[in-house]
Order: structure tokens, then sequence, then C-alpha cells
């Protein structure tokens, strides 16, 4: 058990032993605060002390002072959906698990990344629709991931499109110097001729950084 739930927990004893003293009309307290305090009001004080000590019920409500589980909730769903949208290719959705569960009123959809899959779960109502990628029977055996490596296995992924763009605009780099450098065949001019190469040599510069920062060994 972590220790946030045996906090929680002795919080709720204490919080139920102050309300047993409230009903039962006990002092429960310390002589000096008898003093001060009329004998007919302590049974409400140790009723508002045990609903300030007992922890808060979790629900969708509950907020962190800008937002509630359930707006964050819906926030991760359809932002995933268009993760899910841009990599259609590697996406699935399914009503069931591998071994044919599911919770109550939930699906299971998901991403196959280099570094292994992110699935995440929703409520059938309303966010089945909102996913745009290929339906299965049942969904791929769960490789162990955790949320965190799931959302780290996301982040990797954009970063493996970045460097497919960046490796393809490198290609077409690579090709315009070449093309630069035929036309010195073709011209005779002296001045163009060494305008070109420096413009190749530009080129192929950026070209060979590119692949590096990519860690294409050429």
């Amino acid at each position: 058990m972590s220790s946030d739930m045996v906090a929680g927990d002795e919080r709720r004893e204490i919080a139920a032993d102050l309300r047993m003293a409230a009903e039962q009309g006990q002092p429960y307290t310390e002589p000096t605060l008898a003093c001060f305090v009329r004998a007919d009001r302590l049974s409400s004080i140790w009723d508002r002390l045990a609903s300030l000590i007992e922890p808060e019920k979790i629900t969708g409500e509950t907020s962190d002072g800008y937002h509630t589980f359930d707006e964050l909730y819906d926030h991760r769903a359809k932002l995933f959906s268009v993760i899910v949208r841009d990599h259609r290719e590697i996406a699935w959705k399914s009503m069931l698990h591998h071994d044919g569960t599911m919770y109550d009123g939930m699906f299971i959809v998901g991403v196959e990344t280099p570094d292994g899959q992110a699935t995440y779960h929703y409520d059938v109502d309303p966010y089945w629709a909102l996913f745009d990628c290929a339906e299965l029977e049942r969904a791929p055996e769960w490789d162990g991931h955790t949320p965190s490596q799931a959302i780290d296995r996301i982040a990797a992924l954009s970063l493996a499109c970045d460097r497919e763009e960046l490796l393809y605009l490198a290609k077409k780099l690579d090709a315009r110097a070449t093309d630069l450098l035929k036309l010195n065949y073709l011209d005779h001019s002296r001045q163009r001729k060494s305008a070109r190469r420096e413009h190749a040599r530009d080129l192929m510069a950026v070209c060979s950084r590119i692949r590096e920062l990519c860690g294409v060994v050429e």
C-alpha cells in the first residue's frame, strides 16, 4: 500500500473519531481549549474539523484549480485521436483486449511505435467514432508498457517522423547539388561555373550536417 493511501486512511480514522465525539457530546479536548469555547459549540467544532481532515472523494469533477479530471480526460482523448489520424498505418482500436476481456463501456486504442506500443482506454460513448483507424476484433497482446513509457514512445514517434522528413530534404538537396555540377559541363562561363560549384558545395555541407544529426553514417 502506498504512503498516500496510508495517510488517507489515517486521516479518515481521525475524522471518524472526531465525529463520534461530536455525536456523543464528549469534550475530546484539552482543558485549556474548554476554557475558551462554549461546551455547546464543541460538537460543531469537532464535526467541522473532521470535514477538513478527511480526504475529499476523488471524482471526475475533482479539479486542480484549472481543469477537472473529466476535462483532462476529454483533452487527452481528442489529442490522441489526432496522433492516431496522422499515423493510421500503425494505429488500431478494439472493443476487446487480446484475451477477450474489456472494462465496462470502454475500448482500447493504440499505435505501434518503433519502441513498442502506446495505448489508452476510453469510453465507447462518445470516443469510439473519434478514432479513425483500423478496427481489430482483438487488440494486440499488451507488451507491459507503463503510462510514462507510452507518452515517451509517442514523443519518440514524432521525432522519428521529423527524422524521415529531414532525410528526405537532404536527398532533395543532394540531387540539386548534383544537377548544378552537371550544368557546369554544359556552361563554359568561368564565373557561373565557380558560383555553381560554391552553391553545390554549400548544399552538400548542409546534407552532410542533416545526416549527421539524424545519425546516418556516410
